[in-house]
């Protein structure tokens, strides 16, 4: 799941940002493009990746502007039509990046998110964030960690409930989206049902 997200991700993003460096060396590699050492049941997974994933590339359609993840799209120096477009499942891509945000409370906590606290993701495009949110997220109480090469995460805990939190996270300097640890009846998700 996650190899399907983050390769349509990476061909995604601007090959020239130093955040992206090493990126489509390690894309080809997983894909089994210059690697001769594989085993043959290896190769015939690996050629499987990269058919589904060129299947994923289409012509860039301008009725779809509108679902392009926030900090993707459009490069300097080309015009949007001569770019392709890449479709990336929205359910594995929610999934991706619950997972990325339990991975960074736990990683910078040491918190397993549980019940009755739920995360929930948004695509907010930087000229749309919520005044509340962006002021949280600039905040003298929020942390800004660099995790590793080209991953930012931006995180700030609510005054009143340190279990409350808010992320706002960046992948290789480009593709970014936020999320909220609440309470469930806080963030409108029903509670789970007996």
């Amino acid at each position: 799941m996650e190899k399907k997200v983050f390769s349509r991700l990476i061909l995604c993003v601007d090959p020239q940002k130093p955040e992206a460096a090493g990126l489509y060396a390690k894309l080809k590699r997983s894909l089994g493009v210059g690697v001769d050492d594989l085993s043959k049941e290896e190769a015939k997974h690996r050629q499987r990746q990269k058919l589904g994933l060129m299947a994923a590339i289409g012509p860039h359609n301008p009725a779809t502007t509108a679902s392009t993840l926030p900090g993707l799209g459009s490069h300097t120096g080309f015009k949007d039509e001569d770019l392709p477009q890449i479709r990336i499942p929205g359910d594995l891509l929610l999934k991706v990046y619950e997972k990325i945000v339990r991975g960074c409370e736990y990683v910078l906590t040491g918190r397993i998110i549980e019940e009755p606290y739920s995360i929930q993701i948004f695509f907010v495009h930087d000229y749309n964030v919520p005044e509340n949110l962006a002021r949280g997220l600039e905040s003298p109480a929020a942390e800004d960690v660099h995790v590793g090469p080209g991953f930012r995460v931006v995180r700030v805990a609510a005054h009143d409930d340190l279990y409350a939190v808010a992320y706002e996270i960046t992948l290789w300097g480009s593709a970014y989206f936020f999320a909220l640890i609440m309470i469930r009846s806080e963030v409108g998700v029903p509670p789970p049902e007996n």
